[in-house]
């Protein structure tokens, strides 16, 4: 038999690893993969809340943007009238 260079190899030859160390390393490890494929699953969850609230809320946006308008426009005439009313000194 060859000597290699992490031990000898054969039959009789002693393991390379303690099993008991490679299962606590492989459990530790899939432990460790399911933690993280749940904080995958509840990252997707919140971000489909969110975008799930951003589509109920782009109408409300849309109109609140359509009413801002007509407020500058009325402030506009409103200013107009206004200044109309004290050039001509109240006169109708």
């Amino acid at each position: 038999m060859s000597e290699s260079q992490f031990g000898r190899s054969g039959p009789d030859s002693p393991r390379l690893f303690d099993p008991r160390i490679t299962i606590a390393v492989l459990l530790t490890l899939s432990v460790e993969v399911g933690g993280a494929l749940l904080w995958i699953g509840s990252a997707a969850q919140r971000i489909a809340a969110v975008e799930t609230t951003l589509a109920v809320q782009a109408p409300v946006a849309e109109r609140l943007a359509r009413l801002e308008a007509e407020m500058a426009a009325a402030r506009a005439a409103l200013n107009r009238i206004e200044s109309r009313l004290d050039r001509d000194g109240g006169q109708p």
